[in-house]
């Protein structure tokens, strides 16, 4: 038996999950805790001490934060965290709730703080209907050198999977994004939705200048989408974390000009570095700003393989620049050199008038 808790961080749901917490034989049982809201408004009634920027003073020392924190403590095995934040809603604060990026300070804090081995954690903002990613507000997020302090460091070394689905728009989204890689030795999972934030490139180019997601680090799984960057900082991220990579899924994905390595280059990266490679999902690509990538000859051969390792190409098609347009290609399966290679021949691109479809 397995279960997670969802919280909304009002008086009533932090005395029903203290409950749930202080029963020794229900509270072992607690493996995640997700932060949501159907309003999207948290810590509602509560009086949070807040500096007059509008940042939470000492979030340990508040009333509600300590009670959280013993909650967690008591809860041995809820080691992943979970902030589902769904409105496009901008992120003030009131006196009497929370921010989504107050929610992150809190969570953060409380982990370098305890040390609690932590396993999962999901920064997932997404706008309603999952197109793209919200904001944070870099003067909430305070006091991040604790990313970097000892009980931090140990307990985001158990970390096998990490979502960063916010938009990366400042140095702080930037530094916090890089910290959480640099620490997670054993990460498995890496998912990352930048809703087209400005300073993607620069959080690819810190992690690559870092000793990080090399071997002994078996990164398994790469999700990259709504992001603007450079092709060259693409593939060298492939070459660095291709030894271990199995599943790859690049959706609305835009090169900026300028790169040597444009979406043929990135597909030869993938075929000549990730020789473990079993899934390959790419869907409405660009290079910048209104090249579409297409691949027409996938709809005539769909087929790779014969025989007991014949799979088919999964494929979708966009109608409104044309009936051949292949936007959407995945494969899974064995004979994934044929594939990538099938990929690259087949590769083109056409100027789309309409950039959001």
């Amino acid at each position: 038996m397995s279960t997670k808790s969802s919280r909304r961080t009002s008086p009533r749901s932090l005395d029903r999950l203290r409950t749930l917490a202080d029963n020794p034989r229900l509270g072992q049982y607690v493996q995640r805790l997700l932060v949501t809201s159907e309003d999207m408004i948290y810590g509602k009634g509560i009086i949070w001490n807040r500096h007059v920027d509008g940042y939470l003073v000492d979030p340990l020392h508040q009333d509600r934060v300590q009670q959280l924190q013993r909650i967690l403590r008591s809860c041995v095995n809820c080691t992943s965290f979970h902030i589902d934040d769904n409105m496009m809603l901008e992120d003030k604060y009131e006196d009497r709730s929370l921010t989504r990026s107050d929610v992150l300070t809190i969570l953060l804090n409380i982990i370098a703080d305890t040390g609690l081995p932590t396993t999962s954690f999901l920064v997932d903002l997404k706008e309603d209907g999952g197109c793209g990613g919200c904001g944070i507000e870099p003067r909430r997020l305070t006091n991040l050198p604790y990313l970097h302090g000892r009980n931090f460091v140990a307990a985001w070394s158990h970390i096998r999977e990490l979502m960063l689905d916010y938009k990366m728009e400042s140095r702080v989204a930037v530094d916090m994004g890089v910290a959480f890689i640099q620490h997670a030795p054993n990460l498995q999972k890496l998912s990352m939705s930048f809703d087209s934030g400005e300073e993607a490139t620069l959080f690819l180019r810190r992690v690559m200048h870092m000793n990080v997601l090399q071997p002994p680090t078996q990164l398994r799984e790469v999700i990259l989408s709504s992001a603007y960057v450079s092709g060259d900082d693409l593939a060298a991220f492939l070459c660095r974390v291709g030894h271990s990579l199995r599943s790859v899924l690049f959706r609305s994905v835009r090169l900026t000009l300028g790169s040597r390595a444009l979406w043929k280059e990135i597909l030869e990266t993938l075929r000549d570095r990730c020789p473990c490679l079993e899934t390959v999902d790419l869907f409405l690509n660009w290079i910048k700003p209104r090249a579409l990538v297409h691949f027409p000859l996938i709809a005539e051969n769909p087929v790779v393989g014969a025989g007991p390792e014949a799979r088919e190409f999964q494929f979708r098609r966009r109608y409104w620049c044309g009936p051949d347009r292949v936007v959407a290609a995945r494969y899974s399966g064995p004979r994934m050199d044929v594939a990538l290679q099938r990929l690259i021949d087949s590769i083109d691109y056409v100027r789309s008038r309409n950039v959001y479809a």
